[in-house]
């Protein structure tokens, strides 16, 4: 089981670069379409990591040589700075009317942050 994972995680390797990409360009040029990326990996990583975890389907000695560990705890280092970033990003005024970009902005945070509340067990998997 563990080396059809690795295979499925090599194969996923380069997807990961390109979401790592997006969550470190400005939150206000996200698009949905970047958003769905970052989704569809994070759900696999999370699959990836419970599985290793929790359901003990992988052979530890394993995933522990190929060192999953690093690159999910890159991605999810990443999108916490993005989070981070998307939440800073600056607002109006009280009272004031949000631009397009400060909306955008504002939905990235929000979506991100759903992002890193639904990863508990990569979380627990990397140890973070």
């Amino acid at each position: 089981m563990s080396l059809e994972v690795w295979d499925q995680f090599i194969s996923k390797y380069i997807e990961l670069g390109d979401v790592i990409k997006l969550l470190r360009s400005p939150p206000e040029k996200m698009t949905e379409d970047g958003l769905d990326k970052i989704r569809a990996l994070r759900n696999w990583l999370e699959g990836l990591a419970t599985m290793a975890t929790d359901l003990s389907l992988t052979d530890k000695t394993i995933t522990d040589r190929l060192d999953l560990v690093t690159p999910m705890r890159d991605f999810m280092t990443v999108l916490k700075a993005a989070l981070d970033k998307a939440r800073q990003y600056p607002q109006p005024a009280a009272g004031g009317v949000q631009n397009q970009e400060q909306k955008i902005a504002q939905y990235v945070a929000e979506e991100l942050a759903r992002e890193l509340d639904a990863s508990p067990g990569i979380k627990r998997f990397c140890g973070i």
